[in-house]
């Protein structure tokens, strides 16, 4: 999965690099929910549990993360609205792999 630049996290969860690279790399915390895009459809948004995520999410990019879906549900009002809205965010800004923003190491 790939990391958006506009990540929102909630502040419960200890968010690391080496978490960051866990992701990246498809091992993904089991018992954390995502907001993420779609596979099936580039421009829909998916909550999805940690233990269904597989190798079709692998060009998803991750947008939120939480440890329950109400955080997660304020992130989609907020991307709705930031999207149509109030057209302050763009879906290209979004989907922008965090790597081509900061270097991890």
């Amino acid at each position: 999965m790939k990391i958006s630049p506009k990540i929102k996290i909630n502040e419960t969860i200890k968010f690391s690099t080496i978490t960051t690279k866990r992701i990246i790399k498809g091992n993904y915390p089991r018992k954390l929910y995502f907001l993420c895009t779609s596979p099936f459809h580039e421009t829909s948004f998916e909550i999805v549990k940690g233990q269904y995520l597989d190798e079709r999410y692998k060009d998803c990019y991750l947008l939120a993360l939480s440890k329950d879906k109400d955080f997660l549900l304020e992130q989609v009002q907020w991307l709705v609205d930031g999207l149509y809205n109030t057209k302050d965010i763009t879906y290209e800004g979004l989907v922008k792999d965090v790597n081509d923003t900061m270097e991890l190491n």
